[in-house]
């Protein structure tokens, strides 16, 4: 997904939406025939509907598209979707299955498929739609255009990620995630006493090594029930909430992520306040996440200016890629 953003910002290209409805029901059903139980709640439509009255004892349900849970429900989808881009002369990548690439009207179109969810990287819109519009023949897809168009921008929510298009530079960031994750917690304000510095860091150096020394009650313990009492959260919870923004877009955690991960067994009082105190530097800092710059400024999209870090001067510059 980084990738297509990345392709799309260098190439200048929009980038649209569209999401296909309950797509395993759509598929084709699985290759063995399957059938389901009738229960009350058909019995009772089939009569109210149609005057037939079923019996459970000696009717069962077809199955005549592909079955949610069904152990080859995913396969049958991506067999089926992958043949409807082909038919366009989409093909996917060798490593990536869920990037596409291809011509519509001799214009090169990018696609990345998350399941059954579509990001379509184009110059024109008429383009994209007419992409979807292949789609929808086969599988009902819904266009969601490029999304919520501000002054600042235009704003989308593709698969539990922020999609920010500008201009100069598409963004990737996490925080309707964060928001909900903090949410969820009761975090989303910081306390009287809590400092809310953007100049903080997820997991410093000192306190890692200080970390490596402790060593909590084992999980499964009745000591381990009490401390996870006591902090008010589960550790393992919280550590794989913020392992989905890492591997998204927020590269800025990977310490503090890959050192608590090791506790996570037996955790100590002062790996849960570790914990959290990452989750403080999400809240103070969620709508970092990756900028993605293009070589062209594209003049359709609102140019909006992007606060930066300062640079450190010690450093060498970055260097140039060759094209």
């Amino acid at each position: 997904m980084r990738l297509f953003f990345a392709l799309c910002a260098v190439l200048s290209f929009l980038v649209f939406f569209a999401d296909t409805k309950n797509a395993y029901q759509q598929a084709p059903p699985p290759t063995e025939q399957c059938y389901v139980e009738i229960d009350d709640a058909l019995e009772s439509y089939y009569k109210r509907k149609f005057g037939i009255i079923l019996d459970p004892k000696t009717q069962v349900l077809p199955v005549l598209k592909a079955l949610q849970g069904h152990p080859e429900a995913g396969a049958l989808w991506e067999k089926m979707i992958t043949k409807i881009l082909d038919d366009m002369g989409f093909k996917p990548t060798t490593h990536e299955r869920n990037l596409y690439r291809g011509t519509i009207d001799g214009k090169t179109v990018l696609v990345c498929r998350q399941v059954d969810d579509f990001a379509v990287g184009c110059r024109r819109a008429d383009v994209a739609k007419r992409l979807i519009a292949h789609i929808n023949e086969h599988a009902t897809t819904e266009s969601q255009g490029m999304g919520t168009i501000t002054s600042r921008g235009v704003f989308n929510h593709y698969n539990g990620v922020d999609i920010h298009q500008t201009r100069d530079y598409v963004k990737l960031s996490c925080e309707t995630y964060i928001d909900r994750v903090l949410q969820t917690h009761g975090w989303d304000k910081p306390g009287s006493r809590e400092s809310d510095r953007h100049d903080t860091i997820p997991l410093s150096p000192d306190l890692d090594k200080h970390l490596e020394t402790l060593s909590g009650p084992e999980e499964g313990t009745a000591e381990h029930v009490a401390l996870e009492k006591q902090c008010g959260f589960s550790f393992r919870q919280v550590l794989g909430e913020i392992v989905y923004a890492y591997v998204v877009c927020r590269v800025d955690v990977s310490f503090a992520v890959a050192s608590l991960s090791r506790f996570s067994s037996a955790p100590h009082v002062d790996h849960y306040m570790a914990l959290k105190n990452v989750i403080r530097h999400l809240r103070r800092t969620k709508d970092w996440g990756l900028v993605f710059w293009r070589e062209k400024p594209l003049e359709s999209l609102p140019a909006v200016p992007l606060q930066q870090p300062p640079l450190d001067s010690s450093l060498p510059n970055f260097p140039k890629m060759q094209p």
